[in-house]
């Protein structure tokens, strides 16, 4: 950029030269135009020797500035022509470039020389007349409701302003004849309806230019953030449930959700504010999480009994959040328990235990969760007679009972036959019931007869055709291996075995079930075992309630009996809603990990979470 240039022509061996000069000597912004003045001189180091009238031009940007004629003689600088107030046009922009050029004659000879004419040309770059305010605002981002400050520093006191702004599918004017260096102004809330799906956006400012002749100067932009305010987030206005399962529902009210039993269906009423919509719902119950974009759901059964606390967190399309807790009674259950069961012979005459007793007296103790004294309670006294059971007694007057006892009638049972005894204990939800078993043997008898003569009893009634003996075996052999038997205990599931050349029995029932505790996902882990066999059954069960990432190492148990594991590796796959998310239960005997010698509940593709798991397996550890 310039405000002064000059152009030369060199004459006379280089002693000499004509120069154009241009000098800026003012600029008009509201017109957009500078000021020059331009001057041609003659320079020689020597005299010339010359009157006579030569002739010359000058132009600038296109345009004739001066043709006259002139004399040249003398030495030194001499002006030839001046021309002043020469007025250049910025373009719109306020930029500017303009050529100038000069031609001039001489025509004389100098140091035995003869020169006619010379002439030159040059270009200037002006400097950029300011044209169109470039606003911005202070600050630069507020909230909805809050103001703002367009800052418009003017290049000229004559330039005023038209602002509007532009916003979504928007354009409105707010300003006009603005004849100020700033402009104040407020962002409506109404605006926030148009910002759906986000919590902050931002608008466009355009500044119009004008003189005040109303002459259009130029336009410029400026950019202001936009972020939601505090008191725009949605709103949960309520959560109801009722118990899924119509028939319990009906039975015991559609409000009542008991333990273990009832899926809750819930349903989350919110609402989101200016335009926004609910996209998600995150629901949080008794240890589960349910989440999704639908507003109603179903839990799984509930684990836990008194109050428990449902939480629902909505999130609108703005990404702005709002949660309300509700309290639900879960109603207390438990599967019917019966224990403490026992059986005898019983004399009804002397109400006296008597192995000679053709009665029976059974004890039992026993327990149903009442439910708000609506469930079934039923007990009943049974035996078994053949293949089937038959009922002796039914107790439908209260939900539990310590110590109870049922005396039967004499002469039911014969002294002579072994019977067998159930205390059956049922529930509206077991309706296959709880049982728990007792037996009395027939009276003790050292050596019986059958009638007919063909069979023996030894220390229990005789039966024909047979040799029966309810009595331990000492120091009897077969086949010269010797019998080592406690037939006391033939009662129980058992294999003849040979041991240090002893025919021994082995027991070949199952354990109890045994738990390996609950992971860190929220699955129990229990074991039964069969040692005769060598075989171990796993059970697994619950709602996986943490992430757990495809082909990670998951969420292992511990306290697994060293004797009972696998003796190689081993995948257990693991049915799922997810069918093709690989969960397996897996076991490593070794491993460069903590789950070395443990089973660990895994994926081998997807990530889990949230979903009801069960199942069992058998493997043999032999």
């Amino acid at each position: 950029m310039a405000t002064y240039a000059t152009c030369s022509a060199s004459f006379g061996g280089g002693n000499g030269n004509v120069t154009m000069t241009m000098t800026r000597t003012g600029v008009n912004v509201d017109e957009n135009y500078d000021l020059w003045t331009a001057t041609l001189t003659r320079y020689y180091k020597w005299d010339i020797h010359s009157n006579a009238t030569k002739y010359g031009s000058m132009w600038a940007n296109g345009v004739l500035l001066w043709s006259g004629g002139v004399t040249i003689g003398g030495s030194g600088t001499k002006t030839l022509a001046t021309v002043t107030n020469i007025r250049i046009p910025h373009d719109s922009n306020g930029g500017k470039h303009f050529d100038f050029s000069f031609s001039q004659e001489l025509k004389v000879t100098l140091s035995g020389s003869y020169v006619g004419s010379v002439s030159a040309s040059g270009g200037v770059d002006c400097d950029v007349i300011p044209r169109a305010t470039k606003p911005y605002c202070s600050p630069t981002s507020v909230y909805f409701g809050n103001s703002v400050t367009i800052k418009t520093p003017r290049a000229s006191s004559d330039f005023g302003h038209v602002i509007s702004y532009s916003y979504y599918d928007m354009n409105v004017q707010i300003a006009d004849n603005q004849w100020n260096d700033e402009f104040r102004w407020t962002v409506p809330t109404s605006l926030i309806s148009k910002m759906t799906n986000t919590s902050y956006s931002y608008m466009t400012f355009k500044v119009d230019t004008y003189n005040r002749a109303g002459k259009y100067i130029g336009t410029n932009y400026c950019r202001l953030d936009l972020v939601l305010p505090s008191g725009y987030e949605p709103t949960v206005t309520g959560i109801t449930y009722t118990n899924e399962d119509a028939a319990i529902a009906k039975r015991f009210g559609a409000s009542t959700i008991i333990q273990g039993v009832s899926k809750v269906k819930c349903n989350v009423s919110a609402t989101a504010k200016n335009g926004a919509s609910i996209t998600y719902y995150y629901n949080e119950i008794d240890g589960q999480i349910i989440p999704g974009p639908n507003s109603f759901f179903t839990t799984q059964p509930l684990k836990s009994s008194g109050t428990v606390t449902l939480k629902s967190t909505v999130t609108d399309s703005r990404g702005q959040k709002a949660a309300l807790s509700k309290n639900i009674s879960v109603t207390q259950w438990w599967s019917p328990t019966v224990k403490n069961v026992t059986a005898q012979r019983w004399n009804v005459s002397t109400n006296k235990a008597d192995d000679e007793g053709t009665a029976v007296k059974i004890t039992y103790s026993f327990s149903i969760a009442p439910v708000a004294n609506k469930n079934d309670k039923s007990v009943m006294i049974q035996y078994k007679n053949g293949e089937t059971w038959t009922t002796l007694a039914t107790y439908t007057d209260s939900y539990s009972g310590e110590n109870k006892v049922y005396i039967s009638s004499a002469g039911k049972f014969s002294a002579d036959n072994a019977y067998s005894f159930r205390v059956l204990v049922k529930d509206y939800f077991t309706t296959d019931g709880v049982a728990s078993y007792a037996a009395i043997a027939p009276s003790f008898k050292l050596l019986d007869f059958s009638a007919d003569g063909r069979g023996i009893g030894v220390g229990c009634k005789a039966e024909s055709g047979k040799l029966k003996v309810d009595m331990p075996l000492e120091a009897q052999s077969f086949n010269g291996y010797v019998f080592d038997f406690d037939t006391e205990n033939q009662v129980d599931t058992w294999v003849p075995v040979l041991t240090d050349k002893k025919i021994q029995h082995r027991v070949i029932g199952w354990s109890d079930w045994i738990s390996c505790g609950t992971n860190a996902c929220g699955i129990t882990l229990k074991y039964r075992y069969n040692d005769g066999l060598k075989l171990c059954e796993i059970n697994w069960d619950g709602v996986v309630n943490a992430t757990i990432g495809g082909n990670t190492m998951g969420y292992m148990w511990t306290g697994f009996p060293a004797d009972k594991k696998p003796k190689s590796n081993m995948f257990i796959p693991i049915a799922n809603p997810a069918a093709d998310a690989g969960l397996v239960i897996r076991y490593y005997p070794i491993t460069n990990d903590v789950t070395k010698g443990n089973f660990t509940l895994t994926s081998l593709r997807n990530t889990i979470n949230n979903v009801y798991i069960c199942g069992f397996y058998t493997y043999s550890y032999a």
